[in-house]
């Protein structure tokens, strides 16, 4: 796809990679067919919710309906909540300062997300004291933002009963994406230069192999592979590109 603008990638419980798309735009059919592939591992029931966790959740919630059906929830993560507010104040120590007020109007000192009802009113509190002269937008575009959000999370969107999913002595956080923000980060740099779209997801898929294999040992679910550099297979593969003849 060579005019591909984004990677869609889906985790799951406990942050390995089960499904990457390179597609044109949030909404389009790539992201309806990664959707597709892994909805036979999407079983939910009474005792087990299955939700999908989004940094955006309104883009994608009609389109998680229509291929899944309402058996699976689409839910907002909350660090994109707070990033959306916090980037639009103008200096960096106030955003700092918003950013953990957001937080604490998100989450109970356990960790656990607030009810809906109770995050909502922490979160106008806490927005309550920025002036308008402390914003880097219109008045018009940051009350716009925040009461979307607010609404949002009024009618449960960013809200999960049980927050935390414990496996092996490990926990991680439910309603949240950022396993894949650390995952991306690391693949940029592994690859700080654009590459062809084959090269690119050859280097990928290596990439992937060696975070799930790392992340399913921490979890118990497969052996731990100490020896195995996939991180140098993978720059290597972008170093020789051209230089060693193609596979048949």
């Amino acid at each position: 796809m060579k005019d591909a603008k984004m990677l869609l990638l889906m985790q799951n419980e406990i942050g390995q990679i089960v499904g990457r798309r390179l597609t044109r735009s949030e909404n389009h059919e790539e992201t309806q067919s990664l959707l597709t592939d892994v909805n036979h591992s999407l079983l939910s029931d009474a005792n087990n919710p299955v939700y999908i966790v989004s940094d955006n959740a309104q883009a994608i919630r009609n389109l998680v309906d229509s291929v899944l059906g309402g058996s699976v929830s689409v839910k907002q993560d909350p660090f994109h909540v707070m990033q959306r507010i916090a980037e639009k104040i103008k200096t960096s120590a106030h955003r700092k300062t918003i950013y953990k007020k957001l937080k604490a109007a998100m989450y109970v000192v356990t960790g656990e997300l607030r009810n809906p009802k109770d995050m909502a009113a922490y979160l106008r509190a806490a927005v309550s004291a920025v002036k308008p002269t402390d914003v880097s937008c219109s008045h018009a575009e940051w009350n716009g933002c925040v009461e979307s959000n607010l609404k949002q999370i009024e009618r449960g969107g960013l809200f999960a009963e049980q927050n935390s999913y414990e496996e092996a002595g490990e926990k991680v956080s439910v309603v949240s994406t950022s396993q894949l923000e650390g995952f991306h980060s690391a693949l940029k740099r592994l690859v700080s230069r654009s590459v062809a779209a084959d090269v690119g997801l050859r280097i990928l898929d290596v990439f992937i192999l060696d975070h799930n294999l790392r992340v399913g040992a921490r979890y118990g679910r497969n052996p731990a592979f100490h020896h195995a550099d996939f991180v140098t297979i993978a720059r290597s593969a972008l170093v020789c590109r051209g230089i060693l003849a193609e596979s048949p």
